[in-house]
């Protein structure tokens, strides 16, 4: 019985910590004046000659190996005397912006091409340049409190089943 117990904590503990990392990477950006780059911690693109006047409407489409928690960041600098907006959309669904510069999104994604749009208008005095960063990170999946439970309860059934079988018995004549 020891022996199902050692085997049963450590399939519990191989389910519980199996984190698998998703491999993130551009498929396609736009190809004005943008850089892109990968870290270990996902995918980097930023507008780095600057936008200009006038209207964007650019497309970034990024890869996810394995369905994943995926975080997305946009940053915009806007320079003195420049107004940017923008609307931001991943896969067609509108992404929240938090007024302070940043449109942000979090959540579980499916494998396959995903596709950035950003549209809008950059307006500025023609000197100075707003920017606009991108970062595509996988996000830290936690290990729901659920598991942990289940687990810690299903390993107080095996003891107690395993102490009623030991137990001495009370009614010896």
């Amino acid at each position: 019985m020891k022996k199902l117990l050692l085997v049963l904590s450590l399939a519990f503990a191989v389910i519980s910590f199996d984190a698998s990392a998703a491999t993130l990477s551009w498929v396609s950006k736009p190809t004005k004046g943008v850089t892109t780059g990968s870290t270990a911690a996902g995918l980097l693109g930023s507008y780095g000659a600057g936008l200009k006047n006038g209207a964007i409407n650019d497309n970034w489409v990024f890869n996810i190996a394995d369905a994943a928690m995926v975080n997305i960041i946009l940053n915009v600098q806007e320079f003195i005397n420049s107004t940017v907006n923008l609307t931001v959309k991943l896969d067609g669904v509108l992404i929240s912006f938090d007024n302070a510069g940043l449109w942000s999104f979090n959540g579980a994604e499916t494998a396959g091409n995903h596709t950035i749009n950003i549209f809008g208008t950059v307006k500025n005095n023609g000197t100075t340049k707003s920017n606009i960063d991108i970062n595509v990170g996988q996000s830290a999946v936690p290990v729901p409190g659920a598991i942990w439970l289940f687990g810690s309860a299903l390993l107080g059934l095996v003891g107690l089943r395993t102490g009623k079988k030991q137990a001495p018995s009370v009614l010896a004549a």
